[in-house]
This record gives structure tokens, C-alpha cells and sequence, in this order.
């Protein structure tokens, strides 16, 4: 997108008041912030990127691979305005979840709790969404 002066900014926000260091599992690697994470319901604490069906609980801001103890910990925003890598056919208006591909999200079943909200669809399979 080319920078237009006149143009709403719609998205990279997130609230520090609701950004946590969390214990992060599985494979995750640098290149997966900014993606979509899931509660990790195995262990305490902890967030996965967010899988098929997952209700999505924050965008990964930053990750520490191996760190104290040799744990993998991450600054996870609760609440943000920010681009989610997306998969399939997502609309304005849309909520969203985990998708079949580690975290990437994809248009929510009509019937799921409204816990988020697509403000923009841009190219490359990617959206503005907006947590509170």
C-alpha cells in the first residue's frame, strides 16, 4: 500500500496495558510474529499460534526462542488493531479464527462468539483486525 497523506491509518495499534509475556509452544520461530495465537490448553500460562477452529486470544508482538531456562517466551497483545495473515474468502465485518495452517486465520462460522472484527481486507492474504 503506497502512503497517501489524506488516508485513515486503520491498523498497528496495540494497547501496552494489555501486552503479557507469555510461555509460547510448539515450533514457533521469529518469522511467526505478528500472527495470530490460541491458548495452549496443555499447560499453563502458555499460547500456541492459534490452529483450525482456535478462538483467537492475541497477536505474537515479539518472541524470545530459548531464553530464561531455556524457555520460549513471547509479548502477546490481548488487544490490538493490527494485519493478521489470513487464508480463504474474509470480509469486512467478519470475525475470525485459527485456520487449518499455524497462525493464520480465516473467517469465523456465523455462529461464533464475536470476539474480534475484520476493518479492512488488503492483498497477500492478509486483514486488518481489530481486538478489543
Amino acid at each position: 500500500m503506497s502512503y497517501t497523506p489524506n488516508a485513515v491509518v486503520a491498523h498497528s495499534f496495540s494497547f501496552p496495558d494489555f501486552t503479557f509475556t507469555m510461555n509460547v509452544s510448539g515450533a514457533v520461530t521469529r518469522a511467526d510474529v505478528g500472527k495470530a495465537v490460541a491458548l495452549d490448553p496443555a499447560t499453563a500460562n502458555t499460547v500456541k499460534l492459534a490452529g483450525a477452529d482456535d478462538v483467537v486470544y492475541g497477536r505474537l508482538e515479539s518472541l524470545e526462542a530459548d531464553g530464561l531456562d531455556g524457555l520460549t517466551v513471547g509479548a502477546v497483545s490481548r488487544k490490538f488493531r493490527a494485519v493478521l495473515p489470513t487464508t480463504g474468502v474474509v470480509a469486512v465485518g467478519d470475525s475470525v479464527c485459527g485456520s487449518a495452517t499455524a497462525g493464520v486465520v480465516k473467517a469465523a462460522a456465523s455462529d461464533s462468539v464475536d470476539r474480534n472484527t475484520v476493518l479492512e481486507v488488503l492483498t497477500g492474504n492478509r486483514a486488518v483486525v481489530e481486538q478489543l
